[in-house]
Order: C-alpha cells, then sequence, then structure tokens
C-alpha cells in the first residue's frame, strides 16, 4: 500500500516570525516508528524544486525537535549533498511506502560529496545530527506524515 505524499502546499499563518527563513515553507508532523516506539516531531516541507535546492542552507541551528521533509512527484533514486549546510544532519531516505530505504548519519557539514538513497524514494528526511541513534531509526522503521496547521 503506498503512502499518500501529496502534502497540500499552505501558507503560513500572519503570526509567523519574519526573521524565521522558512516562513514561506508548509510544515508537518512526522511520526518516526522504530522498535523503541514512536516519536513526532515537526519539519518544514521542501515540496518545490526551489524549495528542495534551498533546503536547510545556512541554517545555524536546528532544534532536536525539527527537520526538513523533502518531497518526489514519483520513486527516484535521490542523491544529496551538504553544500552551503553549516550544521551536522542524518538523513533518511523514505520509500514510498513510508518505510525508511537508508540512513546517512552524521552527514559532514558542508561537504560536496554526494548522499545517495539505496533504491528509488518518494521524501528524504533531514533531521539534526545523532537523532537517528537517539530515536534507535534503522532500514525498514516507518515514517508517516501530516500537514500541520498554522
Amino acid at each position: 500500500m503506498a503512502v499518500a505524499v501529496a502534502v497540500a502546499v499552505a501558507a503560513c499563518s500572519a503570526g509567523e516570525h519574519a526573521s524565521n527563513p522558512f516562513a514561506d515553507f508548509a510544515r508537518a508532523h512526522v511520526t518516526l516508528t522504530s522498535s523503541a516506539g514512536s516519536h513526532t516531531i515537526t519539519a518544514w516541507i521542501a515540496d518545490t524544486p526551489a524549495r528542495r535546492e534551498r533546503g536547510l542552507m545556512f541554517v545555524h541551528v536546528l532544534p532536536p525537535e525539527a527537520g526538513m521533509i523533502f518531497f518526489f512527484e514519483t520513486p527516484r533514486y535521490v542523491s544529496m549533498w551538504m553544500k552551503n549546510t553549516f550544521i551536522a544532519l542524518d538523513l533518511l531516505f523514505i520509500d514510498e511506502g513510508g518505510r525508511i530505504v537508508n540512513i546517512a548519519r552524521d552527514a559532514r557539514p558542508m561537504s560536496l560529496d554526494t548522499i545517495d538513497s539505496a533504491a528509488p524514494v518518494v521524501a528524504v528526511l533531514e533531521l539534526p545530527a545523532g537523532t537517528a541513534e537517539r530515536l534507535s531509526l534503522q532500514a525498514g522503521d516507518h515514517v508517516s506524515y501530516t500537514q500541520a496547521n498554522h
């Protein structure tokens, strides 16, 4: 059964801080389910080519319960990099069924090395480095998401 990846894009409320570099990004509640249980974080949604290209570039701090989720229209092999990304990240590559295909742990800031999915994916979730270990995440674990209300 395929997980619906269509997350409606909605403008954030006018109350969003003007200094927020992601004020124009919608957000999702992302639930990560592993052998250790379920944990929910809030992630900005990168769902257009421009937002996917921008990603977490130039961000200096990412709260432990935050992340960014990149959505792709169709399943595909995905390559990411850490260009202009100042913080170390864990990258979770997610297939059409909502399963983690592979995890790139502690991706090195500012690196131009590519980080690849091991199979076709429809999403990539970026989290602060160490989150995957802290939550006991591994390939095969489940990820689900719903749009957050703003």
